[in-house]
């Protein structure tokens, strides 16, 4: 058993495989999206489909009008992901230090706040941190505990990503420095096992953060009283068809 812990790679490291992490997600984006085809080529096509898979799964969390969201969300997940599968390759990876974490972290903890305050408003966004709406005269008494849960929360989320990509892809970098130092004494082959435990626990890591990042946009960004109001889909509070229908010029006209 190794007497030493493992170092975290430095932030120097981070740094340099981050940039090369980056680029592995900007340069076959370019060059797939580059002489895009209708009958599309092998790249293309792969890209497509990824793409396409992950858009449905994250437009389940973001909701209604995530499409916007959704490129900010792959790009995170592109980009996590090469950074913990570097970890599997003679190389450290970014996610195992604690530093890259945060600020990928800080960035989802800007982009949920920004587009909270453009949706709500600034006077609705600090509404919100004061407990519900719909919370009875009385008990608005308590209001500051409200503010105080809501605050402690809205920091809560980054530190909880930033902490759980972490230990899991920092664990697995230790798992293996552990698993390398008896493999070298006798020489059993072990550490294949061990690729294979990074390799899913990477994946899976990239998807935990960006679906977790894909909920908290979704919350964030919800109107008051969206799952209640269905004038778009032409049908009354009670979900039967409306009796009406609106003319472009705003009149209500029975419905034939």
């Amino acid at each position: 058993m190794p007497t030493e812990p493992l170092e975290k790679p430095s932030l120097e490291t981070c740094i340099i495989w981050g940039i090369v992490a980056a680029l592995c997600v900007l340069i076959p984006g370019i060059l797939a999206t580059r002489n895009m085809k209708m009958v599309p080529g092998k790249l293309q096509n792969f890209f497509e489909f990824a793409i396409s898979g992950l858009r449905n799964l994250y437009m389940g969390l973001l909701g209604p009008g995530g499409e916007r969201h959704v490129p900010v969300v792959m790009t995170l997940f592109f980009y996590i992901i090469i950074c913990n599968l570097l970890s599997v390759t003679p190389f450290r990876s970014p996610t195992a230090n604690l530093c890259t974490n945060l600020g990928l972290a800080f960035f989802v903890f800007l982009y949920v706040n920004y587009w909270s305050i453009k949706t709500k408003g600034l006077g609705g966004y600090l509404l919100h941190l004061t407990g519900p709406e719909a919370l009875p005269l009385v008990f608005r008494l308590v209001v500051p505990l409200f503010l105080l849960i809501e605050i402690v929360s809205l920091f809560a989320q980054p530190l909880s990503l930033a902490m759980r990509l972490y230990g899991n892809i920092y664990g697995e970098d230790y798992i293996s420095y552990v698993v390398t130092s008896v493999v070298n004494k006798v020489h059993i082959p072990a550490q294949v096992l061990v690729y294979g435990l990074m390799l899913f626990t990477g994946i899976l890591q990239a998807f935990i953060f960006t679906l977790l990042s894909s909920a908290y946009i979704g919350i964030a960004t919800q109107h008051h009283g969206d799952a209640e109001h269905t004038d778009d889909h032409g049908q009354d509070d009670h979900g039967h068809p409306s009796a009406t229908k609106t003319t472009d010029e705003g009149a209500d006209v029975p419905s034939l």
